[in-house]
């Protein structure tokens, strides 16, 4: 019964963690849920190899490192609900640096003999001679494990929508099973009751299971993926637990080669099924999100439309007038979000490039002289730069290249209220760069990750101008790199100017 226990929060702690993490590697709330898993898988294989372990010296060398994952479990678990569901990593100097400091504290006495001085093997449980400074380790985990769960309580009874449904099931998940690992394996024995250890990490792997839910409920929850992963993990788990069973080195061998390649395979499909869905989910936005932009300028269209046909307008020049330019104003729109939704089709499919010759310097001229009148407009300054008199000849699709540019000079000039924009042309290990510097809203570490995919507009892009499709920069991107070449963004954080930098292989390279 003991080695199911311990074979199975392993095998599902280490699983769980691994399919949460690879779904978004950069996400703070998937990395601090792996670590944790990682570490109930760990804490299953100590707390059985110390309660079948041969002599009492060897219990004691694997009940301490049952201390030393311990250690991390309650911390990361208050990291992980800071987090949740966000992405950018938990960082509090007046909390996290204690907590740090305490648990390498804790880490050192464990080391030290202070926590456990011994244990002694009694029928299959541990009979723990404990240190001095037990509370110092105990008061870490019920310390921050208690913090967690007033952090889970607050939010969950802030918070709305999938949000608070989330929440309900990490809260009820972790308080409950955190409850009741505290009391078999903290409490109980205090008390001399130590012969229920062995259940405590089937506690913590209810607690990953409730979370994980969650988490991919957050993410992607798909009925497809979930199934998937069900039947892969439990076709795992068999043939795992049929190598132990094997009557033979040759069958175990055998076994052990079966279940490689079912996991190779296993993890093939899952990665399979998650794209497809995620493609189905991307259509589904993509069809929404063109609705949405077509939609918003055809209504003043008709608005206006509709009030000149039944004369609202007649005997009132003035108001006709200002009608007709919003009326120019919104179709003029509508033209260019159509021929930015063909453009970036065109360019996503095979599209054929004229090549052409042009110089670096006459490239970045004529971008600056499609947009030179809407800087002025603005009263914003618009600079050249070229401090090595650099004039690269590239070759490619000339137009395409220029309006790139123009796509960046527009977009710096949009959402930047004060200042201006400085371009900078010169050579970097053998390429041409142009580098868009302007003073606007600039970019955080949310915008950086998404910035050239398809449709998505920051907050702060959505406050200035509203009305933006979503599909700019992807352009830029597709045209540079139909050249060849590069595109990055670098900032400094919100509202502290974005850098566009355009690397192009130059003529002969």
């Amino acid at each position: 019964m003991e080695i199911a226990i311990s074979i199975a929060t392993t095998i599902g702690s280490w699983l769980l963690g691994f399919f949460v993490f690879f779904r978004d590697k950069k996400s703070a709330t998937n990395v601090y849920f792996a670590l944790m898993m990682v570490l109930v898988g760990c804490y299953s294989i100590f707390n059985y190899l110390s309660l079948h372990s041969i002599t009492n010296e060897v219990a004691f060398f694997w009940a301490k490192f049952i201390l030393y994952a311990s250690i991390f479990i309650g911390p990361l678990l208050y990291f992980f609900v800071s987090t949740f569901p966000g992405t950018k990593f938990f960082f509090s100097k007046k909390i996290q640096i204690p907590i740090i400091i305490w648990l390498s504290i804790n880490i050192v006495l464990v080391a030290l003999n202070l926590v456990f001085k011994s244990v002694t093997l009694d029928n299959g449980s541990l009979e723990i001679n404990y240190g001095p400074l037990l509370p110092s380790f105990g008061f870490l985990q019920v310390a921050t494990i208690l913090m967690a769960s007033i952090v889970l309580i607050k939010r969950y009874i802030k918070a709305k929508g999938i949000l608070k449904i989330q929440l309900k099931f990490i809260t009820f998940g972790i308080v409950i099973s955190f409850i009741l690992a505290l009391l078999v394996t903290l409490i109980l024995p205090l008390l001399g009751v130590t012969y229920l250890i062995a259940l405590s990490p089937f506690f913590f792997l209810t607690a990953g299971i409730a979370v994980a839910y969650s988490i991919v409920r957050h993410h992607l929850f798909n009925i497809k993926v979930i199934a998937t992963e069900a039947l892969v993990i439990v076709i795992w788990i068999i043939l795992f637990s049929k190598v132990f069973v094997s009557n033979s080195a040759p069958e175990r061998i055998v076994d052990v080669l079966t279940l490689s390649i079912t996991i190779l395979f296993g993890i093939l499909l899952i990665r399979s099924v998650i794209k497809e869905v995620r493609l189905a989910e991307q259509q589904y936005e993509m069809v929404a999100t063109v609705s949405h932009q077509l939609r918003t300028p055809l209504t003043p269209v008709l608005g206006y439309a509709a009030m000149m046909d039944q004369g609202d307008f007649d005997g009132n020049p003035k108001e006709l007038k200002d009608a007709e330019h919003n009326l120019f104003i919104a179709t003029q729109r509508l033209r260019n979000i159509i021929n930015d939704f063909l453009q970036i089709f065109e360019l996503e499919g095979e599209h054929k490039i004229d090549v052409e010759k042009t110089t670096l310097k006459q490239l970045v001229a004529d971008a600056i002289a499609g947009v030179e009148e809407n800087y002025k407009q603005k009263n914003l300054y618009l600079k050249l730069e070229n401090p090595n008199n650099v004039d690269a000849t590239v070759s490619g699709d000339v137009k395409l290249l220029v309006q790139a540019v123009n796509n960046l000079l527009d977009n710096a000039q949009r959402y930047t209220q004060e200042g201006g924009t400085t371009v900078t042309v010169g050579m970097e290990r053998g390429r041409a760069i142009i580098k868009v510097h302007d003073t606007g809203i600039g970019l955080d570490d949310k915008d950086k990750d998404r910035l050239f995919s398809k449709f998505y507009r920051s907050d702060a892009a959505k406050e200035v101008r509203p009305d933006g499709s979503g599909l700019g920069l992807p352009i830029v991107k597709n045209v540079v790199e139909a050249h060849g070449g590069r595109v990055r963004a670098e900032s400094e954080g919100r509202g502290k100017g974005t850098t566009f930098i355009i690397e192009l292989p130059i003529k002969g390279k």
